[in-house]
């Protein structure tokens, strides 16, 4: 119960952020846009598998799924469902605000701190394996199951639907403290499609070279 209030207040906090810094964002978007710049499409932060080939396929159904194409209000509760059950945050807001001239720079360091960035503490059991490394297991149907954390927290009652409240524990996953946080991006820049994908605490450089999945 506690972790699930500390999520919901971290994730609360995030959009909070995410909603003062918008206007910006969208503003610097269409700038960027304008002269084929540095436009994120989708950028997410935490449990995520480490980069290599046999992430590939599981990062381009994430894109799918996170994609600017998921605008509606069902489609937006898919999305905040989706990230909740991966132990991810949404960062593509807070990103695309701090793109200058075509170019987005993050020192070296844990990226937990910095606005509208968090550290996850929930998951679905099936997003992690038993070494606290991130699965690629498939998204479909993931999350479907997972209680909104104010029944977790214990500050909301539980749908009459609902499965017992045994049942509720076991549907979620304490993110072990020593478990690797990343972030992913995916992003256009001069017309090309390109994605990043960096550990927790590596530099990071879009606009220039970058390391590319």
């Amino acid at each position: 119960a506690l972790a699930a209030a500390a999520e919901a207040e971290a994730r609360e906090c995030a959009a909070a952020e995410a909603r003062i810094r918008g206007a910006d964002a969208s503003r610097l978007r269409g700038e960027e846009e304008d002269y084929d710049g540095l436009v994120i499409d989708v950028a997410v932060y935490g449990l995520l598998p480490p980069a290599g080939r046999a992430a590939q396929s599981w990062l381009n159904e994430l894109c799918r799924a996170l994609g600017p194409q998921a605008t509606s209000a069902a489609a937006s509760e898919q999305r905040d469902q989706l990230l909740r059950a991966r132990g991810l945050v949404d960062v593509s807001v807070v990103l695309q605000s701090l793109v200058e001239k075509g170019a987005l720079s993050l020192p070296a360091g844990s990226k937990a701190g910095l606005p509208a960035f968090h550290r996850p503490q929930l998951c679905a059991p099936s997003a992690i394996d038993s070494d606290g490394v991130a699965t690629a297991s498939p998204l479909s149907a993931l999350g479907e199951s997972l209680p909104p954390l104010d029944v977790l927290a214990g500050t909301a009652a539980a749908p009459v639907d609902a499965p017992p409240h045994a049942r509720i524990a076991e549907a979620v996953e304490l993110i072990p403290a020593d478990a690797q946080m990343r972030l992913f991006v995916a992003y256009r820049l001069r017309g090309e499609v390109r994605r990043a994908h960096y550990d927790d605490e590596d530099p990071v450089s879009l606009g220039a070279p970058s390391v590319d999945v």
